[in-house]
């Protein structure tokens, strides 16, 4: 089951996004440690996003507090601003976001590369199990 957990530029101001920016290369094993094994992290200047792949949906709560852990914030502050879809809902979302449809500038094309980018570094770290390679190589 894939699932997301991220914020962005339409539910985060700029100073929780910029708080939120963190090497990718030091959460990855963070994750690992909190039983998230397979994992993709977009981060970018207007969002940031963990895409996972489960075996069973976890709670919306247990991701939000998971997420702000990771980046070091107390889950109360990104509360409001965290969003987490499952399943369908999870993969729409995630070709939104590399077509440029939920970019700050519509059309944008960066994050498809920012995006690339994001799977080769979790494939590095061994992120990558059964179900992200689907999503990410389409």
């Amino acid at each position: 089951m894939i699932q997301m957990v991220g914020l962005s530029h339409r539910t985060a101001p700029l100073a929780l996004r910029e708080r939120m920016a963190r090497p990718p290369g030091e959460i990855y094993p963070l994750l690992k440690a909190d039983g998230f094994p397979e994992a993709v992290l977009l981060s970018t200047c207007n969002r940031a996003e963990l895409y996972l792949g489960l075996p069973e949906i976890r709670s919306e709560d247990l991701l939000r507090e998971a997420f702000a852990r990771l980046h070091g914030i107390p889950p109360a502050e990104i509360a409001d601003a965290c969003t987490v879809r499952a399943g369908a809902e999870a993969v729409r979302h995630a070709f939104e976001v590399v077509s440029g449809l939920d970019a700050l500038a519509l059309g944008e094309t960066q994050v498809l590369g920012q995006a690339k980018e994001a799977y080769c570094l979790a494939l590095e770290h061994g992120a990558v199990g059964p179900e992200l390679p689907a999503l990410f190589q389409q």
